[in-house]
């Protein structure tokens, strides 16, 4: 999911309430800012969030 600017807590609290309505789980969550995807960042930042989900 995406959100812009101040609105991700509201955003991530209704993914969670959706989430478990269905059964599902959150597992977790990441933020990109634009600078780092203006920097070239993003993909580090993406390996270090999903490394968390592997053993």
């Amino acid at each position: 999911m995406t959100s812009e600017g101040n609105k991700s807590q509201k955003a991530t609290i209704q993914m969670r309430e959706y989430l478990d309505a269905q059964g599902m789980r959150f597992v977790g969550q990441m933020k990109l800012w634009t600078k780092d995807i203006d920097n070239g960042k993003c993909g580090e930042i993406f390996n270090i969030f999903s490394m968390k989900f592997i053993n």
